[in-house]
Order: structure tokens, then sequence, then C-alpha cells
């Protein structure tokens, strides 16, 4: 229930940043001008992802599980509200183009409002799609040297490739979308699934982990400015995902009678972290609507409007589509074990 929690914190960092700075408090302004809080709350997700999908893979290696489960679990859980989404939108005719987001390439090609969030959608099914076929394969051993040997090396100098091909500014916005240099968030969450059962024997572990990352993520992300150009990119993917993943290295570590893994594990925080893939997909529709989207002259008054209907329509998608599909999914899921 805590990693519901950080959840629930990386969709509402993203909402956070997706509201317009005219409506809000100088002091968040401020605050978000230090902090970008969109990038740490996509960021979080990724490392979740990581963690949860790895660790999903090597129980269902262990137990025999053949990868068609996973997959069409995935897809059941992914799908049926993402494309109820883009039909919606393509039948309204916001202007957005409906077919990177429906083919999940958003990340390479751009769609205009209202769907330009879904470039994260896009990395996240395209890990997807490979990831089990790099560590749902192999023994646990092997999967762990190939995600610290292969997937995060590979994620880095793909960066590094970036930063020397593309001016700048250029290749860090590439950085930021592309697959492969989001990877190193992707993978070291995986990493710490594969070494879960290690680090949790004693806590204070993670609480080293963390440190030692955090020891490299701060200077890396305060040394814009005190490096060449083209370096500052690279610095800022490894300190944004050293730091990400620090942070869930000590949620991670929280026992759940702690007075913060309790503000983590109880209240309002673990049921927005389930309806959490409602909001992040519903949210920026819904802010259009109400008249946020850039250029627009958004009010206070719509702000909260949009922020509670992105609430109530994602609880209510819960509760209609994807619980009741979360059900059915497990029968399909014994049936797709069975062997052929």
């Amino acid at each position: 229930r805590t990693l519901d929690g950080l959840r629930a914190i990386a969709v509402l960092l993203v909402l956070w940043f997706h509201l317009p700075m005219a409506i809000l408090p100088g002091v968040l302004n401020k605050a978000r001008s230090l902090f970008d809080p969109g990038y740490f709350g996509v960021d979080f997700f990724f490392v979740l992802s990581g963690f949860l999908i790895t660790r999903i893979l090597l129980v269902n290696r262990e137990k025999g599980v053949p990868l068609r489960v996973f997959w069409v679990r995935r897809f059941v859980r992914i799908f049926p509200i993402y494309y109820l989404l883009l039909a919606v939108l393509a039948a309204l005719g916001t202007g957005a183009l409906i077919w990177p987001a429906a083919l999940y390439v958003s990340n390479h090609v751009y769609t205009g409002y209202p769907l330009t969030h879904t470039w994260s959608l896009a990395v996240e099914e395209q890990f997807y799609l490979f990831w089990p076929l790099l560590v749902g394969l192999a023994p646990r051993a092997i999967a762990g040297r190939l995600v610290a040997f292969v997937a995060i090396p590979a994620a880095l100098l793909t960066a590094i490739g970036l930063a020397l091909v593309y001016p700048p500014a250029e290749a860090g916005e590439i950085m930021v979308r592309v697959t492969a240099t989001r990877m190193l968030s992707l993978a070291l969450g995986g990493l710490c699934a594969v070494h879960e059962s290690w680090l949790r024997v004693r806590p204070r572990r993670l609480w080293s982990l963390a440190a030692a990352l955090l020891f490299v993520a701060v200077p890396a992300l305060l040394s814009k400015g005190h490096l060449p150009p083209a370096a500052w990119p690279v610095a800022r993917l490894v300190g944004a995902t050293f730091a990400s993943t620090a942070v869930f290295m000590m949620v991670l570590a929280l026992p759940e009678t702690s007075l913060p893994g309790r503000l983590m594990s109880a209240g309002a925080l673990p049921r927005i972290g389930l309806i959490s893939y409602g909001i992040y997909l519903y949210h920026m529709p819904i802010f259009h609507v109400f008249g946020l989207s850039p250029g627009d002259s958004p009010t206070a008054i719509n702000a909260v409007l949009a922020v509670l209907t992105t609430f109530a329509v994602s609880e209510l998608s819960f509760r209609i589509v994807e619980k009741p599909l979360n059900g059915l999914k497990d029968g399909w899921s014994r049936q797709l074990a069975r062997p052929a």
C-alpha cells in the first residue's frame, strides 16, 4: 500500500505540473520552477513500473506461467479505457492526432492537445512488449545480469550518443521521450525487483543505497551552468533518475507501522494510487474541456472543477470498467496458462 501511496504522489505531481501557472499561488509556481513536478511524477511511474513488472515476470517464470498470460493481463488492464478515450476524442474532433496515440508511438510523433501526455504511456507500452523477452525468459540471476550489464549501460550510452549528435535542447527533449533513455528508470526499478529479497532482509541496505544514489543525483541536478551544454541533458537524466529511484527505495524501506508508512498507506493516498491510471489518462482531455489548455484564459474555479471532474471520472471508470475487467482477466489467465 505504500507503493500505492507513491503512485498517488506521482500522479498528483503530474496534475500540479499541468495546471496553468496563472491560477496557482506564487509559492507553488516558484517551487515548480525549481522542482520539475511533471518530470519527477512520470519518473516515479517508470521506476514503479520497472519494479512491479519485473517482479511479476520473475514470479511467473518461477511458477511456469507463460509470457502470453502476462501480455494478456497487461492489455486487458490498459487497452479498454485507453481506446475508449481515443474513440470519444475522435468522435468529438478535438484536433489532436489520434493515430500516434492509437499505435503507441506518440513519444516519437507529436499528437497535439489534449493527447500530448500519451507519450509516457507509449514508453510504458513499448516496455511491456520487449521487457518480458529480456527478463521473463531467464533465471533470476541471469535476468539480474541482463538488467545491470545490458539495459542500464545501453540507456546511458544512448543518452551520451544523443548528446553528441544533437544540439543540447533537442537532445534533452529526445531523452525525455524515448524508451531507450527512459529505460534507465525502468531498469533501475527492475534491478530493485531482482534483488528485492536481499534488500528487504535489512532495510538499512535500502537506505544506504538511496543515500548513495542521492549523493550522485543532487550534484548532477545542480550542475546546470557548470557543465558543457552538451553534458547537461545527460546529467539531468542521470540525476533525476537516481533521485526518483532513491525516493522509491526509501518508500520501499518504510515500515507500514511507522508514521511515514501510515501516511503513505492510509487515508486517500492509496485510493488515489489505485485509480491513478485513469487520473493520468483522463486529466488532459478534461483540462482541455474546462479551458486549461495553453492559450486559454483559465480561472481558479475552472481548475478546481477540472480536477474534481478528473477524480470523479477516474473513480467511475475504475468501478464500471476497470474493476470488472480485472476480475475477468483472472479467469482468462487460468485458461491461457494451461498447456496448449
